[in-house]
């Protein structure tokens, strides 16, 4: 599987880091695709050079065009610190769900910091679909 995301966008002679993840594709050449699409849009047109492709492995097999990405995501209130850690992506929502438990099992005085704010997120990615998601799918586990 690979990813298309876009990094930055310029504000007059100075890179913005502003990432945008735009889907996940089956193949090089769907990828390449949907860059020329995005590469039409607003914002992507005027930076056409800060598109980013990499390939991911997916732990299972993919049905009906559908993965799991699993993300731990923390950060403070105001968001001055951010950082999340990708658990993978996942062939089918039962395995993704396991090893986000698993990995919350593991990692408990992490997760029992004080004034840090933890999502625990699960996508649905449905593949070869341009896409530019605005919000996650937030697991809760008990």
């Amino acid at each position: 599987i690979y990813e298309l995301s876009h990094l930055f966008y310029r504000y007059e002679e100075e890179l913005v880091s502003d990432p945008k993840d735009l889907g996940l594709y089956h193949s090089y050449e769907s990828i390449q695709s949907a860059i020329e699409y995005f590469r039409t849009q607003p914002g992507f047109s005027e930076n056409q050079d800060a598109f980013s492709v990499r390939k991911r492995n997916v732990i299972g097999t993919v049905v009906d065009n559908t993965v799991y990405e699993v993300i731990v995501y923390f950060h403070s209130e105001d968001y001055a610190f951010e950082y999340d850690i990708e658990l993978g992506l996942y062939g089918d929502e039962a395995t993704a769900k396991s090893k986000l438990i698993e990995y919350c099992r593991d990692n408990t005085a992490l997760l029992a910091v004080q004034n840090l704010v933890i999502e625990k997120i699960i996508n649905k990615c449905i593949i070869d679909r341009k896409c530019w998601p605005e919000g996650f799918t937030i697991e809760t586990i008990a």
